[in-house]
């Protein structure tokens, strides 16, 4: 029979990183096509004290100036002091991988989930979820913001169990991190400070514990400051006005009126934008165009905006995993920019030009992808401990919301631990008697 060895799914975790890392190596794949932005924008910072994430020696592009977040890119420029090579930074992101995969299995067993068959099926879960390790040996920021999620969420938890200083003064902390990251952060803080705010309410506790939540707000003010240094500007991140504008009026308009119509479209637009007199001017012709483009097809956004959160949840990673073997795209750019731009017509195409290998993997990854969301969604109905599924449900819907139309498999990837929880949670109700369920 199957036991309980307490460490059994550490060692797990890290021979399945050890052996995609030295995959890694192999190929080479390290770079997706924003992970050359990020790159740069380390250069920057060691050569000309900048945030800017392009090419310094070419001509200027004045949205690169605030479309990332400096953490990340601090962080491979913190370890270009110590060597050019792009290994250490990759070494980092597995080790931080092994850890966040490791917290969760911890929490889910620390708060009376494990179980034998919930240890088996964390080290399945792990092992069919490919993407975990890939983006683990990717130059991307998508590692490092899962374990800030992750340690949000288990912080949050504990605070509503129990209200400290040391918590709230936590969160602060994981938030700022969040806002340094990812832009899709922008309104994490509102939903983890919801969630404080309630409990304080209900249980009325003192209010002295949100004070260190001041760290947020500071840290956000000072990014924008920096964006406004840097283009005259003030705001958080260009990447906002240009999603809104290239991807999801873009993909609206591919929906509503065909792909000339849209390029034609939004080019007219990047001209009048080109033009604007300031940079402010600029970002809200591009927020407004792409605004009144979305309101005059509704429909048309609605359909895009539902295939894009269904992709965030199933879509397979055929995109990362053609990059991480190193192999010829063959024309196409993956199945979700396909069947946006032509529709379901794109699967066959899109099934055709997939060597055999990596379908049935991309294949078995997509059922197991599908498994997940119900389990999830059961986990969701079944758990008695509200607080936790709340934050569960939110933070998850949260992430998939905000992707929207772009979302694809490795947007996917910071929500992975958390829906890995629901995961283990509803596994452990299924095959517990329902005398010892607490799910």
């Amino acid at each position: 029979m199957f036991k309980c060895k307490p460490y059994l799914p550490l060692y797990w975790l890290i021979i399945v990183h050890v052996f995609y890392f030295f995959t890694a190596l192999h190929f080479r794949g390290f770079y997706l096509i924003d992970s050359f932005g990020y790159a740069m924008q380390a250069d920057n910072m060691l050569a000309n004290g900048s945030w800017y994430a392009e090419d310094w020696n070419a001509p200027l592009l004045v949205d690169y100036f605030s479309i990332r977040p400096p953490l990340y890119a601090g962080l491979i420029a913190f370890f270009r002091m110590f060597s050019e090579s792009i290994v250490p930074v990759l070494v980092f992101q597995n080790i931080i991988s092994i850890y966040t995969c490791w917290l969760v299995y911890v929490f889910v067993k620390q708060n009376g989930y494990g179980s034998a068959k919930t240890q088996r099926l964390f080290m399945i879960a792990v092992s069919l979820y490919p993407a975990q390790m890939i983006h683990a040996n990717f130059v991307m920021t998508e590692i490092l913001f899962q374990l800030w999620l992750v340690c949000i969420l288990i912080t949050l938890f504990r605070f509503m169990q129990k209200p400290s200083f040391n918590n709230s003064l936590w969160l602060a902390v994981l938030l700022s991190l969040c806002l340094l990251t990812k832009p899709i952060s922008l309104f994490l803080p509102l939903i983890v400070w919801g969630f404080m705010l309630s409990y304080i309410f209900k249980q009325k506790v003192s209010w002295q514990w949100v004070v260190p939540q001041i760290i947020v707000v500071l840290t956000f003010h000072s990014i924008c400051f920096q964006n406004q240094h840097a283009t005259g500007y003030y705001h958080y991140s260009s990447i906002k006005s240009i999603n809104q504008l290239k991807y999801n009026a873009r993909y609206t308009l591919l929906a509503a009126k065909g792909e000339t119509f849209a390029d034609s479209a939004i080019s007219a637009v990047m001209e009048e934008a080109n033009a604007a007199p300031n940079y402010g001017a600029r970002l809200t012709i591009m927020n407004d165009r792409a605004n009144t483009f979305i309101f005059q097809h509704p429909f048309s956004f609605a359909k895009v905006y539902v295939k894009g959160v269904v992709a965030f949840f199933i879509d397979p990673g055929r995109f990362d995993m053609f990059h991480f073997f190193a192999l010829e795209e063959k024309g196409t750019l993956g199945l979700m920019h396909e069947t946006q731009t032509r529709g379901a017509s794109a699967i066959e195409s899109y099934i055709q030009k997939t060597p055999e290998g990596v379908f049935v993997l991309l294949l078995l990854s997509l059922l197991w992808n599908i498994v997940v969301v119900c389990l999830f969604i059961y986990a969701l109905l079944k758990m008695n401990h509200k607080p936790l599924r709340n934050m569960l449900l939110i933070l998850v819907a949260y992430i998939a919301l905000a992707t929207g139309p772009v979302g694809v498999s490795r947007y996917r990837v910071p929500i992975f631990p958390l829906l890995l929880i629901g995961v283990l949670c509803a596994s452990y109700s299924l095959t517990q008697p329902k005398s010892t369920q607490h799910a």
